[in-house]
């Protein structure tokens, strides 16, 4: 039988360790993991591969994914073996590992995960505004620095409980604002990520007085990336995510010398792409759905 483990608070160290071997795609960062995939969550490694069968966030189906490279077949085969089924379907496959596969003939079908790719945004030009999408964007900017000068960016140290509820508020806020559906997955998920004693995150507060109305949630990683998994922004202040993104690019720049962010993928949410899309992303970070004969990956020497 496949030694699947559970995913606990044990053994993410481990799973970052090796996540961090490879780009960052979102949905295998131990903190998106931990927050967004409230269910039961299964890993096992050979070699430098690691297999996750993972609590889908849309809708909490389980589907399997690989993260390695020259151990990946080796992983397949023993995913195989546990399968009854004449087709093993891998989702979400990072673009390195598929392209570890090479022309192995036990691969069926490839398409591209659409829903799924990474949106990487280049820190510089949220900074300065200078791609064309940003550039259009920068009125709203200017106008909400206009009618309201004296909004003030804080660090937000997480560690403390009124903090805490503070950007609770701003959530329960923009809840009222939009009536988003299936708000209450994405406030559990904030909640797990704010109390994950095993992350470093930086959280960016924007205030209006003493009224938070604004916030961001991320982690700074050692390959000139930050991570951004959660951005909450008060609709009264139009132009306010954008200020938000600026700032944050600006402090993860000066303290941590990032290069990109991560912006995570859209879910295939229609209003999620729609803005991701119109704020010029530099790449792409994509993903794959891979569907494997299983006899023929077992006949594999």
């Amino acid at each position: 039988m496949t030694p699947w483990r559970r995913i606990d608070k044990k053994t993410l160290p481990d799973l970052r360790k090796h996540y961090l071997q490879f780009d960052p795609y979102c949905h295998l960062n131990i903190v998106d993991m931990w927050s967004y995939r409230g269910g039961k969550n299964y890993w096992f490694k050979i070699g430098d591969t690691t297999a996750y069968k993972l609590n889908d966030y849309m809708d909490n189906s389980y589907y399997v994914t690989l993260l390695g490279r020259d151990s990946a077949i080796a992983v397949i085969q023993e995913l195989c073996r546990e399968n009854n089924d004449k087709t093993l379907t891998l989702q979400c496959l990072p673009h390195e590992t598929l392209e570890s596969l090479g022309q192995w003939d036990a691969i069926i079908e490839v398409a591209e995960d659409h829903d799924n790719h990474d949106y990487v945004f280049e820190v510089g030009s949220l900074i300065h505004f200078s791609s064309p999408s940003l550039k259009h964007k920068h009125r709203s900017y200017k106008k909400l620095i206009k009618k309201h000068p004296g909004l003030e960016v804080k660090i937000l140290d997480i560690r403390k409980k009124s903090v805490r509820r503070l950007m609770y508020r701003v959530y329960q806020r923009w809840v009222q604002q939009t009536n988003p559906p299936d708000w209450d997955k994405e406030y559990l998920a904030l909640k797990r990520a704010l109390n994950l004693d095993l992350a470093d995150l930086k959280c960016i507060g924007v205030f209006d007085g003493q009224k938070l109305i604004g916030f961001t949630v991320n982690e700074e990683e050692p390959n000139g990336y930050y991570q951004a998994f959660f951005g909450k922004a008060d609709r009264a202040y139009p132009g306010l995510g954008l200020l938000l993104e600026h700032e944050t690019a600006k402090y993860f720049q000066e303290y941590h010398n990032s290069k990109f962010m991560n912006l995570q993928c859209d879910s295939g949410i229609e209003g999620l792409r729609n803005y991701k899309t119109s704020m010029g992303p530099h790449k792409k970070l994509k993903k794959y759905t891979v569907k494997i004969d299983t006899r023929r990956a077992i006949k594999t020497s």
